[in-house]
């Protein structure tokens, strides 16, 4: 059987936050349930034609949850359906998580998006030693290290852990100059999660139950990859075999490889958890009035730092920027 790193989880939980103009008209009863039938006709169509066999969907429209509906099963084995309460693994969206917790350790004054990861983790090395004492720590999450795109990524699924993720930097070869070119990584993302473990004591695990977790009702929500393979009511892991879904076994090195990236693609959650997490960053960083995160800081996550080429072909597309 052959099968690609790139693999497909058997749902895809999706939540939209923004729309073109046309669903300005959402405020009316009766398009909304027009345009409502019509998102969830091309969600549907779109399951086919990547052949994914469930997922979960959800719209929040000034500031309240006009849609949520689950589709499809869990597994194609057992054919059991899922319903809005069924937990995926959301893999690189784990990375905004750790950008929001990074915001309130900043908020926090623990550090600054600008001070020197070789101050705030002296045992940082970079083959390029240039770039190693100029890496300030928001430069760890801009995917502009200049290094080789997934660099170090075949040492998780060869079932390296955390620490030979974190000593191999220095062996990484770069592709780009640093701040440069997007380069797609997940080996510096660990880096953010020893700051945050060194500077508070507690694990990352236990850092977003404490700081996002619990304070936003995400009761379902785990950052532990045995979170995910417990939960009573989760999805099976399916991998992409020549075009179609077939399930895997839980401890599966694709699946066991991303215990070492943790920070980059470990959390498992369910639509409505995703939803609440969602509306937070809508409402600014507060929910029911309350500060998860301060505007300010969590505005710099999402402002831009690398350039991606988009189509030449279109001049508003030309330049795309990336977080």
């Amino acid at each position: 059987m052959k099968k690609l790193l790139c693999y497909f989880l058997v749902a895809a939980l999706v939540v939209i936050i923004g729309f073109s103009g046309e669903f300005q008209l959402l405020e009316k009863s009766e398009e909304r349930t027009k345009i409502l039938k019509q998102w969830e006709d091309e969600l549907k169509k779109s399951m086919e034609e990547w052949n994914i066999p469930g997922m979960t969907a959800g719209i929040i429209y000034d500031g309240e949850v006009i849609y949520k509906k689950a589709f499809g099963v869990k597994d194609l084995s057992s054919m059991e359906p899922i319903d809005i309460e069924t937990v995926f693994q959301i893999g690189s969206t784990t990375k905004a998580f750790t950008s929001t917790l990074s915001a309130i350790f900043v908020d926090g004054g623990q550090f600054d998006w600008k001070d020197r990861v070789m101050d705030l983790y002296p045992a940082f090395r970079l083959k390029d030693v240039s770039a190693q004492q100029g890496f300030l720590f928001e430069d760890l999450m801009a995917q502009h290290s200049g290094l080789y795109p997934y660099a170090g990524d075949i040492l998780s699924i060869w079932g390296f852990g955390r620490d030979k993720v974190l000593s191999s930097l220095s062996e990484w070869p770069t592709m780009y100059s640093f701040r440069i070119e997007l380069s797609y990584v997940n080996n510096l993302f660990v880096v953010v999660e020893e700051i945050l473990e060194s500077y508070s004591g507690k694990s990352y695990s236990e850092l977003l139950r404490e700081k996002i977790f619990d304070p936003l009702e995400m009761n379902s929500t785990r950052a532990t990859l045995d979170g995910f393979i417990n939960a009573s009511n989760a999805v099976t892991t399916h991998v992409n075999d020549e075009g179609n879904p077939v399930s895997i076994d839980p401890y599966d090195g694709f699946i066991d490889w991303i215990k070492s990236l943790a920070p980059a693609g470990i959390i498992s959650s369910n639509i409505n958890d995703m939803l609440r997490w969602v509306n937070m960053h809508l409402n600014k960083g507060t929910v029911d009035g309350n500060k998860i995160v301060s505007k300010e800081n969590l505005l710099i996550t999402y402002s831009p730092h690398t350039y991606v080429l988009g189509n030449p072909s279109d001049p508003s597309q030309r330049i795309v920027w990336a977080g």
